[in-house]
């Protein structure tokens, strides 16, 4: 015992060593049958002991009882333990130190016992220690094998098969799926299952390994019945629990006997014929059912008619809610109707709805036989079509906002046929005197035809908007209406004039006043933009304030108060005019850019002393741009002829990258802007052609720009001559 720890002790270091390999056999078997599998070992030096795990898949096979070793070994003893469920460890060693000599061939065979689980399954050995005489590990590698089990997998894919409700004397068809899992073939010998059903195919059938084959269902339905069986099938596959598998079949064979709402078609406001058939396997001596009908439809009483198939029978029909059609017929002598398919009777309706196909809903069916009573299978809504006109509208409600009462809004408003049916208006219902909407009638239009008007409203006095246009017409709702709302305002305000500034220079901004209304007096706050500087002792006054005092005041943080009025009884006439110019100098630090001079507090005081003020319909803008220091600009090669030139230039400029609009300015000699037109996308070499015939003869100033949106600027000057 002592020599034996020792050992297991020694096989726990490694050493170098010449090359040693451990092998095991592959072998394929029978499923359920035992097999052996041989480990042989290659050494190049004498081995006292080995121990290895092999690992193995349990569900398919186990170890049995039997192991030996081989002559190989033959003084050797072995252990065989289990490490876990699908490992065992194998153990090899001699209590006297008797060595494996070196060679090559089988040292012990183990016996394993197989289950019914045909595939091939990977053998691993893992975990070799190998020992030479003198207790030293040396150094091992291992051949892995494989096990195939050879047998056929039997798999019923199919596990629910349901016909649901079928027909009586109709060949329904439902199909059951088996797989071969298998490596080898798949018989089905036989099947099992209780009428009705029963499988069409001639067994045997083989599936070969990998494959499928369907096995087609039949239903013997020659009466009614609901039944619910169990499929199985026989097979070659010996595994006990994969033999019971089954699929539950499910049928409901019953007897068609079914009501038909039929359709029907035709325009509003007329009479529409809707046909009922019933479809009976089985023999009826009445029925009921209800009907819901649409809003704004009708039923036609007394409109029912019998077809050929009734006796004695009696039919009835009420309505028992403002929606809902009662059908009731029956025979006193209990006689069935005729016949087993077709029409029964007809009913009318009259629809008073708008073009288009809608449903007629059958609900609480009721198919009557005398033995059996109700017999319904299956019902089917109707439906009718109405071929109607229907008016439709670009715009239902033109809403303009608030407008000045100067101004003239017009609005395209197209209106459109969407029926089914030749559209007429005849008559317009509105105020003329507020609006204009110049449609001609009567007016036709026929099926997707439109016509477009031109809708104008035209103030003529201060106040709110809300009327409405009525467009009478022959579709189902007779009327299309058109809403108009504004509300209207007297423009009189205050604003600038846009201006085009530079740094370091003085200008005066015409202030403008636009009154629609004669004004009395005016008073406002002024807020001035850093960077511009307001000398308001230079104020100038134009000739529309002739009798009128303009003070001005300063309330700090460039804020100013002007008040302008009279002692006599003059007034500003309306109109649009220039009543101040106000004096600023642009200081050198502002940045390039828009600003606006903003007002507040604005009283326009009318003649009766109401304050008139409305909300601006224009600003105005004092625009900073950039100096005309040639030294600022990369420039852009430009080549201008004819130059001098009565007006029309040719511009030719190479321009290195670009991405947004070319900019070209004309400016006067006092650094006025007096033309500007911007360019789309122009690069490299390109030309364009400037009109400059509407100013003066005299010298200009052309300057060519363009900037990237990351803010490089390509610019350059050019003198113009104008003679």
């Amino acid at each position: 015992m002592k020599k034996i720890l020792k050992l297991l002790i020694l096989l726990i270091s490694f050493s170098a060593a010449a090359q040693n390999t451990f092998s095991i056999s592959s072998e394929s078997e029978e499923v359920g049958n035992n097999f052996t599998l041989d480990i042989s070992l290659t050494n190049s030096t004498d081995i006292t002991a080995f121990q290895l795990d092999l690992s193995h898949n349990e569900n398919a096979y186990q170890l049995s009882s039997y192991s030996a070793l081989n002559t190989r070994a033959e003084n050797h003893s072995l252990t065989v333990s289990t490490v876990d469920n699908n490992t065992i460890r194998v153990l090899v060693y001699s209590a006297s130190n008797e060595v494996i000599s070196a060679g090559s061939g089988t040292v012990l065979s183990l016996t394993f016992s197989s289950e019914n689980e045909p595939g091939t399954y990977n053998l691993l050995m893992s975990d070799i220690v190998l020992s030479d005489q003198n207790g030293e590990s040396v150094s091992v590698s291992a051949t892995s094998g494989s096990v195939t089990l050879l047998g056929p997998r039997y798999n019923l894919t199919t596990t629910e098969v349901n016909f649901g409700e079928i027909p009586i004397n109709s060949s329904p068809t439902q199909s059951v799926t088996i797989t071969n899992g298998g490596n080898e073939n798949l018989v089905i010998t036989s099947y099992a299952i209780d009428a009705p059903f029963s499988i069409a195919q001639t067994l045997p059938v083989t599936i070969t390994p990998g494959n499928s084959s369907s096995f087609t269902v039949e239903v013997d339905t020659s009466s009614k019945q609901e039944v619910t069986n169990e499929l199985s099938f026989s097979t070659n596959d010996q595994d006990p629990l994969r033999a019971i598998q089954s699929t539950t079949i499910q049928a409901d064979i019953f007897a068609v006997n079914e009501i038909y709402i039929g359709s029907g078609q035709g325009e509003s406001n007329s009479e529409i014929t809707i046909p009922v058939s019933i479809s009976n396997m089985e023999s009826f001596s009445g029925f009921q059912f209800d009907i819901t009908l649409p809003n704004d439809v009708s039923y036609v009483e007394n409109s029912t008619i019998f077809s050929s198939r009734s006796e004695d029978h009696v039919l009835a029909a009420s309505m028992i809610d403002s929606n809902t059609l009662r059908f009731v017929s029956y025979s006193s002598s209990n006689t069935s109707f005729t016949g087993n398919d077709g029409e029964v009777f007809s009913f009318k309706i009259i629809p008073n709805i708008n073009s288009g196909t809608y449903t007629l809903p059958i609900t609480n069916p009721i198919i009557s036989n005398v033995e059996l009573g109700d017999i319904t299978s299956d019902v089917y809504n109707g439906s009718f079509t109405i071929n109607a006109a229907f008016l439709s509208t670009s715009i239902q409600v033109v809403d303009y906002g608030n407008i000045p009462i100067t101004e003239v809004q017009t609005t395209n408003i197209t209106l459109t046929n969407t029926g089914a049916a030749s559209l007429i208006i005849d008559e317009l219902v509105f105020d003329s005197s507020k609006l204009s909407f110049p449609l001609e009638v009567p007016t036709s239009l026929e099926v997707n035809e439109s016509i477009t008007v031109v809708l104008e409203y035209a103030p003529t006095q201060i106040g709110s908007l809300n009327e409405n246009i009525s467009i009478r017409n022959n579709s189902p709702e007779e009327q299309l209406i058109i809403n108009v709302l504004a509300d209207v305002f007297s423009p009189n305000y205050l604003s600038i004039s846009d201006t085009n500034v530079f740094k370091g220079n003085s200008y005066e901004i015409p202030l403008n006043l636009v009154n629609n209304e004669n004004i009395r007096a005016i008073q406002y706050d002024l807020n001035i933009p850093e960077g511009f500087i307001f000398d308001l002792d230079n104020v100038v006054e134009t000739s529309i304030l002739n009798n009128f005092t303009t003070s001005i005041s300063s309330l700090g943080n460039n804020n100013y108060r002007f008040l302008i009025y009279t002692v006599s009884n003059d007034f500003i006439n309306s109109g649009d005019e220039t009543i101040l110019l106000l004096p600023i100098y642009v200081e050198n630090t502002i940045d390039l850019g828009q600003y606006t001079l903003e007002f507040s507090n604005v009283v326009l005081s009318s003649e009766s002393n109401q304050n008139i003020s409305s909300e601006a319909l224009s600003v105005g803008y004092v625009n900073v741009e950039s100096s005309l220091s040639i030294s600022e600009f990369e420039k852009i090669k430009v080549n201008i002829f004819p130059n001098p030139s009565n007006g029309n230039f040719t511009v030719k400029y190479y321009l290195p990258e670009q991405e947004g609009n070319l900019l070209v300015k004309v400016y006067d000699i006092l650094g006025r802007l007096v033309w500007n037109e911007g360019f789309e996308k122009l690069e490299g070499f390109s030309e364009i052609q400037l009109n400059l015939n509407s100013l003066k003869k005299g010298n200009y100033i052309l300057m060519i720009g363009a900037r990237k949106d990351y803010g490089k600027r390509f610019e350059t000057m050019k003198r113009l001559i104008i003679k």
